[in-house]
């Protein structure tokens, strides 16, 4: 029974059931806002295996320290507000400070969070290599405005495919 799991999908998370050596034990999994998946121990539950390798409430009172399904749910929201919260506190230092820091989190994004094809972020890769890095790749994103964009843009000159209107 130590494979045994179910698992009960909630908003953003799951909530599974293992089998340990103390008995089973919820444990909380999902994915943060920098999409990356976390597994952390909630508490012992309050059931037992059933004959066909599935869990059901252990009959009598609960006692300490055992949890019930709807408070392990409520542990797992506070542990993934901790979670998230602690993310928050340490993303300012984290977070892109130029043009091309931000442009590479934009292509991971487009892999892992929008499913892009390695073709297409290949094309993607190619452009900001060849047209926009060189020239705003270490430009500060603070210092970059809208005007610093068009300028940038007005200094290409256009080809065949491209033609002013």
């Amino acid at each position: 029974m130590q494979s045994a799991s179910l698992e009960r999908r909630h908003r953003k998370g799951t909530l599974i059931v293992r089998a340990g050596a103390a008995g089973p034990f919820y444990e909380a999994k999902w994915r943060d806002s920098s999409d990356r998946q976390i597994k952390r121990r909630v508490g012992p539950a309050w059931l037992v295996p059933t004959a066909a390798g599935k869990w059901k409430r252990r009959p009598g009172r609960l006692r300490e320290p055992f949890l019930e399904e709807k408070d392990a749910l409520a542990r797992m929201w506070e542990l993934v507000a901790e979670h998230e919260s602690a993310l928050a506190r340490a993303r300012p230092s984290d977070s892109p400070q130029t043009f091309g820091e931000l442009a590479e989190e934009w292509l991971v994004h487009g892999q892992r969070r929008r499913g892009l094809k390695r073709s297409t972020l290949g094309d993607y890769r190619q452009a900001l290599h060849a047209y926009i890095l060189p020239d705003l790749g270490d430009v500060g994103l603070l210092e970059l405005s809208a005007g610093e964009l068009q300028r940038w843009h007005s200094s290409f000159e256009y080809g065949r495919t491209a033609r002013r209107c």
